[in-house]
């Protein structure tokens, strides 16, 4: 079994890497655009190259049964077509390599983000909810393209598996902790809304664990789980200020005390965007409609579907996440 993991120098793909490592696979390909030492000296073969080129994907697919694409633009701030050449395009070449070269096999990492409005809560939403038409950042609107396209080409001769972790967290994160450590010691950050909003995370070796399950379900012949979308979650959702607070007390920074209401925090990021912009600012602003909606209104799902037909499991708690944090 020859698996490639694109984006295996991530943060998610490391993980899955380690974690296939750990359960026996071998063959592993990391498909990443810089060295990886890491990998490297794990033994893993690595592919350079970018996932927009064509040829590079292929290099990288040729002699595979079986893809991993985690590979992805990330992010609320940027231009359009580069998150549509990467997540898109990027994605496109990834199916096409799987036909040319007869590879049976894909799992696709998605978002939740494509699932629903940034601008109203998200209570236990299940997969059978329609994709809007509307998006409020290009990171979700691409990502839900690229969706569609993975679960469409599903057939008796790609069959696909497209997981939607919301809220990537865990030792080696690179964004979203590093960031609320960093504006919790400068007493940058604010409560957005009501400070009640209940949400999903996932810590990171729960994430990969999922993309294991779902190996798994390819390779058993699981027909239940070809072509379905599946929200991935800790399976446990949180008041979101309340377990920031908690996760600073482990980590010694003081409590947020600053407040402001959604409405203010929109109306903020909406001129930010607009100052941004129109001046071509490459820096993410500080606040935009997206972010507010995101640290505002409750986004939980139920990953029902992901237990009963993947078999997945979550395996580290909230506490467990934290102390690894700290102890890594």
């Amino acid at each position: 079994m020859n698996i490639c993991v694109l984006g295996g120098g991530g943060f998610l793909g490391r993980y899955i890497i380690e974690q296939l490592i750990d359960s026996g696979y071998k063959n592993i390909t990391s498909f990443t655009r810089s060295k990886q030492l890491e990998l490297e000296a794990l033994g893993i073969i690595t592919v350079y190259g970018d996932l927009k080129n064509k040829e590079d994907v292929f290099k990288a697919c040729k002699g595979q049964n079986l893809i991993i694409h985690t590979a992805a633009k990330a992010g609320v701030w940027g231009d359009r077509q580069d998150y549509f050449d990467i997540n898109v395009t990027g994605t496109q070449n990834v199916i096409d390599a799987c036909l040319e070269y007869k590879i049976k096999n894909l799992v696709y990492t998605s978002s939740p983000s494509i699932a629903y409005s940034a601008d109203c809560d998200v209570c236990n939403m299940n997969e059978n909810n329609p994709i809007p038409e509307n998006h409020s950042s290009f990171y979700s609107e691409t990502k839900a393209i690229a969706e569609k396209l993975v679960l469409d080409v599903n057939s008796s001769k790609l069959r696909t598996i497209s997981l939607r972790p919301h809220l990537l967290w865990g030792p080696r994160d690179v964004h979203l902790i590093p960031r609320l450590i960093d504006g919790g010691k400068k007493n940058k950050l604010a409560i957005i809304g009501n400070g009640k909003n209940i949400v999903d995370l996932t810590y990171i070796e729960n994430a990969a664990a999922a993309h294991l399950c779902a190996v798994k379900a390819l390779l058993n012949n699981n027909e239940d789980a070809f072509g379905k979308a599946f929200f991935i979650s800790d399976d446990n959702p949180v008041c979101l200020w309340e377990w920031i607070d908690d996760f600073f007390e482990e980590m010694e920074i003081p409590k947020i005390r600053k407040k402001i209401s959604y409405k203010n925090a929109f109306r903020i990021g909406w001129i930010l965007e607009k100052i941004y912009r129109g001046l071509h600012i490459k820096k993410e602003p500080p606040m935009t409609p997206f972010i507010a909606g995101q640290l505002a209104f409750s986004h939980y799902f139920d990953i029902t579907r992901a237990k009963e037909i993947l078999g997945y499991k979550a395996k580290y708690s909230n506490k467990e996440g934290i102390d690894k944090i700290k102890n890594a």
